[in-house]
């Protein structure tokens, strides 16, 4: 499945052709930020009180600059009650993910709907790293309760057609074994532990590196932010001989936010769940796509704990050029150079 057919399925478009642009794309996403606004509005104490504070009427979000004159949302909002961010129920939260960082303890809350759909978008974003049906995947992840990131992987690995493996233990010497016991096809983990892995088999065992025949290795950057540089990625390119992708989530907007293509010019954002802006990290305002800056997210189709506007203190540029691999309407957004 072709990215564009993938975004047209979850958007259920009742396109007249086939192809999706960036002006029909837009239309859904200014749907969906109004739907959503009027949403938390309605069932999120933490927004009703914020919107009636800064005198945010819904009905009068009319275009993409009506909606970029919102508060922002920050990780202390959520940090201080993240209770108040639900729209449902309580007893229709099925799991909470907790982060930790700089900017204080979290928790993030979804529901089962939401957990599904994310295996879903995360099935897709395993097919545009060339998973193939019947492929083996490695997934070095630790893990955890139920429907944590391991089960999501395996998951979607399994959703996509393939067979998903979760060596937990990140000792290099396990992981190494499991890959010449499971010849897998794609390799799955967190960058830094990818990175000195590869770079311990290559001094240590050149000659097993030989002999298996990765196709992929797909990184991520986990709870704990690590910059994944040129570098970085151009060393594990040569140790595997492979293709290396770049993953960007984070919890609070689902995990599933952007992926690489093979034609590796930046990473599509999923705009079927996620808005992007870039703005200036000092005085808010919206900048330009190719003009560095900070992301904000807005998740667009969770039910239980949206989140509006979110200042993820990750600097990227957003790019809305057409990419070779075909895709003119999604817009990408860069390696994450560090986080604020």
């Amino acid at each position: 499945m072709s990215l564009i057919s993938w975004i047209q399925n979850n958007m259920r478009m009742d396109l007249q052709d086939d192809k999706l642009t960036r002006e029909k794309l837009e239309k859904y996403l200014l749907l969906k930020l109004k739907n959503i606004v009027k949403y938390v509005y309605e069932k999120s104490p933490f927004y009703r009180e914020l919107y009636r504070k800064y005198g945010v009427k819904p009905d009068r979000i009319r275009d993409f600059k009506d909606f970029s004159k919102l508060p922002f949302t920050l990780p202390s909002h959520i940090a201080d009650n993240p209770y108040r961010f639900l729209c449902v129920s309580q007893s229709d939260i099925l799991r909470g993910f907790t982060v930790e960082d700089v900017n204080g303890m979290r928790r993030i809350f979804f529901t089962e709907n939401e957990l599904i759909h994310i295996v879903e978008a995360t099935m897709f974003g395993l097919r545009v790293a060339n998973l193939d049906r019947g492929d083996v995947v490695q997934i070095a992840v630790p893990k955890e309760a139920e429907w944590g990131i391991h089960q999501i992987l395996e998951e979607a690995v399994r959703k996509a057609g393939g067979k998903g493996v979760v060596v937990d233990e990140l000792e290099f010497k396990i992981q190494l074994q499991s890959l010449e016991s499971l010849r897998p096809q794609i390799l799955i983990g967190p960058a830094l532990h990818i990175f000195y892995f590869s770079e311990w088999c290559e001094e240590n065992f050149p000659s097993i590196l030989r002999r298996l025949r990765l196709k992929s290795v797909i990184i991520s950057h986990g709870c704990v932010f690590y910059p994944f540089t040129d570098l970085m990625r151009e060393e594990i390119r040569n140790i595997w001989e492979c293709e290396v992708f770049d993953h960007y989530g984070i919890t609070e907007m689902g995990f599933t936010v952007a992926m690489e293509c093979p034609a590796h010019e930046g990473m599509h954002l999923n705009e079927v769940d996620v808005y992007a802006e870039v703005i200036d990290p000092n005085t808010g305002e919206i900048l330009e796509p190719g003009v560095e800056g900070e992301l904000v997210l807005t998740s667009t189709n969770r039910e239980g704990m949206p989140i509006v506007r979110y200042r993820t203190g990750d600097i990227t540029r957003l790019i809305d050029r057409p990419c070779q691999c075909g895709d003119v309407a999604t817009r990408r957004i860069e390696n994450i150079k560090y986080r604020l």
